[in-house]
């Protein structure tokens, strides 16, 4: 949709956000025809509030605003408020200043711009030194449908930090720990050198910045300021000396002894973690200091004189709130460093594998940290929202945060039962509970109810009026086991059909958060779990991330995941119940799918191994482990994997509970032996096999015209590894304008190659190795490294299209329940418009029903002749 204006004004306000600094030169807004982009750029209120900052610091003190509204609409309003107040503190006329519904509803965002232009030019903001900007006296007309423009506006960006913030930080963390080298490396010196960057850099941190922020202004500081505000300043810096520490002798040891520089980093993740909870401190560290210091004329001059003489001994002198902001500078530094490091090491080296650990481990902190920061800001957020409902009784030792994140909160019309009475209410929707309030009066609402959301079920309710605002609707109907009871349910009117398919999406996501589709298979019992220290997920080794509700704890055996490791079909089996199956004494299970051992066999026995098809009944001798049991079939015994099976007991449930997708077997036991008591020395040979099932890049068993079709429109450099029609597996990369197909050959000994002279012991090494190594040193043609991994479509926004090409039409036969947020969830006898088949192949068809777009699977479906029939 076209999206140009004829006025420039817009424009005139971008070049001076430009001017402040709070927008890059090339930020996407500068370069856009689309009046959209700019609304959404200050739509939430944060840029707003940074820029009266800009104009006159602290003009709107950081505990007043949020920094990432989320596209919370509470949160969003609030910061357009706190501009709104400040900028009577710059003495504009209020007449000339917008309302908040101006632009957050988009009523009149001639009056915003005006606003922005009188702001520009008011004497306070002149002093500044910035440029401000005129407009001419009404272009009204240029925006009078952007409301309706921007319901269509899909593309909802997560847009640039605002601010020079992350340069000056840099500025100062390397003043502070970088030492610049006076000569470059020799060529034999290349990887020494960011190994010689790494340790002194760190042995510059621990004496430079920790050491000194505990020496200039810990120690004089600890009897003079209030217990309370020390602490709050300081938090964890006596923790971060006490691992660095360690991590510093252990660097300087590895690298004098040559030995493996990125075990460190591996062996003390966990040590590591401290530094979440240091970085989500750290609003809170500056918000006291800058507290403390405009309070206490008497504290602010001693900081002031500790940190000069901290400048004395280091050779700069910077204000201690961004002294502190040097640690998280730091951590954010390990996984680039190792990264260079591993980069300048040759893949035969024995270090190798020491370095990818340690950049693992250090990504994964990383990822560990951002999700605590971002955590906390939403318990903050959380808090604005309970302290601002009224009358809001909760269970005893009950919090609003108990309930889970903050998923999405707006204005509805709401009825319920059977009422046709619509009721304005605003909703906060959390992972397990919506809220229903009223606005009240000073920025307040009153609490008229809550819906616990695993008790309901969701509806999209189609009505003859659809297409007016506030009649697309949901329905929340209580599930019961009652046949004729009277059904509890409410129904909430969006204002248009974007917003109802995120209301859609939002509460979806909040059921699959609460209960996900997997929660009880392998004979589990998940439950969303907060935990208190810092956990690695049972399946994938990886830290469980945030600061509450990080995971999912099984109620039988208590091991823990992620989300997305509960939806893993190759989760372990539950503990608790392989040892209560024991007991019981379950002797008989049917395939749900067909097992060829010659899939899996390379020497040895084939009769160590049971061959089934599917719907076979297998005799259960023993239990093997968590992944195999041996069993007889027809006169024959052996093993065979547990994911193939169900008991016959679960066999008979509807067929809503079966399987979609065939299921990929587990580690097999030891191929060169049939002796199950071989199997651990098995498992660590093929763990890395074993974890190639965990990385986008493969895709299970594919075909090479199917790889083409997948590959085609996709960037040159994109790859998947596949599981090939007979044997073995194929690497398939888009190139220029065709897609190339590559053997992966195996040897006897487990080593995986495409060129004989590179050979590796998994598979994921082999994917490493090519993804900084160009394929044309074996391939000629082939003048490219792996540059992306295909992923797979992602979660679709809801469409705002309705020219949207129908192919056809399709009759569901049995139910599905989506288990990803880019599927359908499909009812028998609903029609589905069919928008693409492209995944066909590997089962999946893209549909459209009751205003949603995802996948499902087409063998729950009867296509449609064009007549209907």
């Amino acid at each position: 949709m076209a999206d140009l204006v004829t006025g420039d004004e817009w424009r005139k306000c971008v070049s001076w956000l430009i001017r402040c600094k709070l927008i890059s030169d090339d930020h996407r807004v500068n370069a856009s025809d689309q009046v959209c982009e700019f609304v959404h750029l200050l739509r939430d209120g944060v840029i707003l509030c940074n820029l009266c900052n800009v104009l006159s610091p602290e003009s709107i003190p950081s505990k007043n605003f949020s920094q990432r509204p989320n596209n919370s609409q509470f949160l969003s309003v609030k910061n357009i408020k706190a501009f709104i107040q400040a900028c009577n503190e710059f003495d504009l006329n209020p007449d000339d200043i917008f309302m908040p519904n101006d632009l957050y509803e988009l009523e009149d965002i001639g009056k915003v711009l005006r606003t922005l232009s009188k702001l520009s030019r008011s004497p306070k903001a002149r002093q500044s030194g910035i440029e401000g900007f005129g407009i001419s006296a009404s272009h009204n007309e240029d925006y009078f449908d952007l409301a309706d423009r921007y319901s269509s506006f899909e593309q909802i960006h997560a847009y640039d930090d605002y601010g020079e913030n992350d340069d000056k930080e840099e500025e100062i963390y390397e003043a502070i720990v970088y030492q610049r080298r006076r000569t470059l490396p020799s060529i034999t010196d290349v990887r020494n050198y960011p190994i010689d960057e790494l340790v002194e850099t760190e042995k510059r941190y621990l004496e430079l910045n920790l050491k000194m922020i505990k020496k200039h202004f810990m120690d004089p500081l600890r009897s003079i300021i209030p217990k309370d505000d020390f602490e709050s300043i300081f938090y964890m810096i006596d923790d971060l000396i006490k691992v660095h520490t360690e991590l510093c002798r252990d660097l300087i040891n590895a690298k004098e002894q040559n030995s493996s520089i990125g075990a460190p980093f591996e062996r003390n993740k966990m040590k590591f973690t401290v530094y979440g909870y240091y970085c989500s401190n750290l609003p809170l560290a500056e918000e006291v200091l800058q507290d403390l210091m405009k309070r206490c004329e008497v504290y602010r001059q001693k900081i002031q004189a500790f940190e000069v003489k901290m400048g004395e001994e280091c050779g700069s002198t910077f204000p201690l709130n961004e002294i502190l902001k040097v640690p998280m500078q730091r951590s954010l530094k390990y996984s680039l460093l190792l990264d260079t490091i591993l980069k300048k090491t040759d893949s035969s080296h024995n270090d190798e594998e020491s370095i990818k650990a340690g950049l693992n481990a250090m990504k994964d902190l990383g990822n560990y940290i951002n999700e605590m920061k971002r955590d906390t800001e939403m318990l903050n957020n959380i808090k604005h929202i309970e302290s601002s409902i009224c009358c809001f009784d909760m269970p005893v030792n009950t919090e609003l945060k108990d309930y889970g994140r903050l998923l999405m909160d707006g204005e509805l019309k709401v009825a319920e039962g059977t009422s046709n009475d619509k009721k304005t209410r605003t909703i906060f929707l959390f992972d397990k509970v919506m809220v229903l309030v009223k606005g009240a009066k000073n920025d307040t609402y009153k609490y008229k109810g809550a819906v616990v959301l695993s008790h309901y079920s969701l509806f999209i309710e189609n009505s003859s009026k659809q297409g007016r605002p506030w009649t697309f609707c949901l329905r929340l109907e209580k599930k019961t086991d009652e046949e004729n009871a009277k059904p509890e349910c409410f129904k909430l009117y969006a204002r248009n059909f974007e917003s109802q398919g995120r209301w859609q999406h939002a509460i979806t996501e909040a059921h699959n958060h609460t209960i996900p589709m997997r929660a009880q298979e392998k004979g589990h019992d998940f439950l969303m779990f907060s935990y208190k220290d810092p956990t690695e997920c049972s399946f994938c080794k990886r830290l469980l991330r945030g600061a509450f509700y990080q995971g999912y704890k099984c109620k039988k055996c208590e091991i823990n995941l992620h989300l997305e490791c509960v939806n893993n079909a190759r989760k372990p089996h539950c503990a608790a119940t392989i040892a209560s199956d024991t007991h019981q004494n379950i002797t008989t299970v049917r395939a749900i799918a067909d097992f060829p051992t010659r899939s899996i066999l390379e020497n040895g026995d084939s009769n160590t191994y049971l061959t089934f098809r599917k719907d076979d009944v297998i005799q259960v001798i023993d239990r093997i482990n968590s992944e195999w049991s041996k069993g007889t079939l027809r006169g024959q015994e052996g093993l065979f994997p547990l994911n193939y099976v169900r008991s016959l007991h679960d066999c008979e449930r509807s067929e809503s509970y079966r399987e979609t997708r065939p299921v990929r077997p587990p580690l097999v036991p030891n191929r060169r032996s049939v002796d199950p008591s071989d199997m651990i020395s098995s498992r660590r040979e093929n763990q890395s096999n074993l974890e190639m099932l965990n990385y986008p890049w493969f895709i299970g068993k594919m075909t090479r015209d199917v790889a083409c079709k997948t590959l085609m429109n996709s960037p040159s450099g994109t790859f998947l590894v596949r599981e090939r029609e007979l044997s073995g597996y194929a690497l398939s990369i888009k190139f220029e304008n065709s897609v190339k197909h590559i053997k992966i050959h195996d040897t006897n000994s487990r080593e995986y190659y495409i060129a004989e002279c590179k050979k590796f012991t998994s598979i994921k090494l082999l994917v490493q190795y090519y993804e900084s190594n160009n394929l044309k040193h074996s391939f000629a043609e082939l003048d490219t490294t792996l540059e992306q991994a295909y992923q797979q479509p992602p979660p679709l926004p809801p469409s705002t299209s309705h020219r949207i090409p129908i192919i056809g039409k399709c009759r569901v036969e049995f139910n599905y329940s989506a288990t990803a947020l880019n599927q359908l969830t499909i009812h028998t006898g609903e029609i589905i418009e069919i928008i693409s088949k492209a995944t066909d192949s590997r089962g999946w068809w893209k549909g459209r029903l009751h205003g949603s777009i995802g996948y499902f699977p087409h063998s729950f479906v009867t296509e449609l002749e064009q007549n209907g029939n």
